[in-house]
């Protein structure tokens, strides 16, 4: 929700001739995109940010991290496509956000734990868990615990 109503400050201040404004905006979205991995709301406001990410550089924007820049570079080639297609936003590897109890389950999967050793420590049934764990793979589109871990570092998501 934070980031959604960054965006509308970009495009507010970006309309209003006020650059800065709609750049430092901009930055915030996209530190929580590159963060969080929340790219979808970018991506649906691209459109009205085309003209902002032709003009903005990392150096601009004080991007450091290599998720932020890396972030940047996709949206700017992605700011070249007409159309962003389904195929497209699949291929960056775009998820789902994450429930927070998801992300808990991803942190404790990271430390080796069993489903049952996470169920005892969450107070949940295993086979919550293991629905979790289910809804968490459909999402992350793994098979595995190993794949699962594979992608989530690949998109910044254990922290």
């Amino acid at each position: 929700e934070l980031q959604q109503l960054l965006l509308l400050e970009v495009d507010m201040h970006w309309q209003a001739g006020e650059f800065r404004r709609a750049q430092r905006a901009f930055t915030q979205s996209l530190f929580i995109g590159a963060r969080f991995g929340l790219i979808q709301p970018i991506l649906d406001r691209l459109n009205q940010l085309r003209p902002l990410l032709a003009q903005v550089s990392n150096k601009e924007l004080g991007l450091v991290q290599a998720n932020e820049v890396e972030l940047l570079q996709m949206l700017k080639e992605v700011g070249k496509i007409e159309t962003v297609t389904t195929t497209v936003i699949a291929h960056l590897g775009v998820i789902q956000p994450l429930t927070s109890r998801e992300s808990e389950l991803l942190l404790l999967l990271d430390k080796g734990l069993s489903n049952q050793q996470i169920a005892d420590r969450i107070n949940l049934s295993t086979a919550t868990v293991k629905w979790h764990f289910y809804k968490l793979f459909a999402k992350l589109e793994v098979k595995s615990r190993t794949a699962a871990l594979t992608k989530a570092r690949t998109l910044n998501l254990l922290h």
